[in-house]
């Protein structure tokens, strides 16, 4: 009886497979480490991409960036990073970075 319960166990625990599993919906576009909203944008290579209603980044005709990345950090426009022993730049409106003299 005790081998019937251990069978009827271990069947129970295959019967669920994969694809069972729940789906969990994603609600943020992600870049790296970091998330966003949808309307958010930001500066990817030479477009400035948009999170959508589905959460999935667009290209933006002429889009303003909503600011930069560096060093998986986000900077608003006019912010300066780096410093110190390192080039020191601005972002920028368009969501890249120029670089700032001494």
């Amino acid at each position: 009886m005790r081998g019937l319960a251990l069978i009827a166990m271990v069947g129970a625990v295959f019967a669920a497979s994969p694809s069972d599993a729940q789906e969990i919906a994603q609600e943020k576009c992600w870049y790296s480490s970091s998330s966003f909203s949808p309307g958010s944008t930001f500066r990817a290579s030479d477009k400035v991409m948009v999170c959508t209603k589905e959460f999935t980044w667009e290209p933006v005709e002429g889009g303003k960036s909503s600011g930069c990345i560096w060093e998986d950090k986000i900077f608003g426009p006019g912010a300066v990073a780096g410093g110190n022993h390192e080039i020191k730049v601005v972002c920028t409106e368009a969501g890249s970075w120029k670089r700032v003299s001494d």
